[in-house]
């Protein structure tokens, strides 16, 4: 079976320029995602796209993507970026399984990694996800700032706590997806979707979260 891990490591991000080339700790997020690929025992071989020098520099030993810029906007689709990734990476021999990893997961550990493979591989689904639970109620705004949601709209009903079914949110740190299927529907979860189960972790999506993941190194609580 052939496992491969694909990092998209953009330069530039909607969260913060050169996001990934910052540290957390001893690593930068693109360093740090390439070594606990290379340490999973479920990834044989680690790639990382991008269209950055820098990323490409600093991701040490893992096999080099040149992402065409069209790919690589804050507009452009991951999808479309993995599936070229898959092309340049070859069929030869087929790969059965690509993990999606992001570097905006500091947080996250192998066993993360390889758990969520295993599950996939396990279920014999289309695509796993790592996930974690959640209590917080989902709302939304409306145009003119109104909040919508369970406990706010007269047709709802916000339950206790303990009363309500549990809920979980996906992680943003791996999807493991059967790489036929993926090529087959372009999507993600074009197949049947199933979900390993870890702790909650800080996800990167601005430089204000850098501040909150490196005070959480300094203190332990990762």
């Amino acid at each position: 079976m052939r496992e491969v891990a694909i990092i998209l490591g953009r330069g530039g991000s909607a969260g913060g320029s050169r996001k990934n080339l910052r540290k957390v700790g001893e690593h930068t997020l693109i360093r740090q995602a390439v070594l606990k690929c290379e340490a999973a025992r479920l990834i044989d071989e680690v790639y990382v796209s991008t269209e950055s020098m820098e990323i490409a520099k600093e991701s040490g030993c893992a096999n080099i993507i040149a992402r065409p810029d069209e790919l690589s906007t804050d507009e452009a689709k991951t999808d479309d970026a993995v599936r070229h990734a898959i092309e340049v990476i070859g069929s030869d021999p087929p790969i059965d399984v690509v993990a999606v990893v992001q570097c905006t997961a500091p947080l996250m550990t192998i066993d993360e990694l390889d758990g969520t493979i295993r599950r996939l591989i396990d279920m014999q689904a289309g695509c796993a996800v790592a996930v974690a639970p959640t209590d917080a109620l989902q709302v939304t705004e409306d145009s003119i700032g109104r909040l919508h949601g369970i406990g706010l709209d007269l047709k709802t009903f916000a339950h206790r706590r303990q009363e309500r079914e549990q809920a979980y949110e996906i992680c943003g740190s791996i999807w493991a997806m059967d790489c036929k299927m993926f090529l087959r529907t372009g999507n993600a979860y074009g197949g049947t979707v199933v979900a390993h189960k870890v702790r909650r972790r800080l996800e990167i999506d601005s430089l204000a979260d850098l501040d909150d993941a490196r005070a959480m190194v300094r203190q332990n609580r990762t």
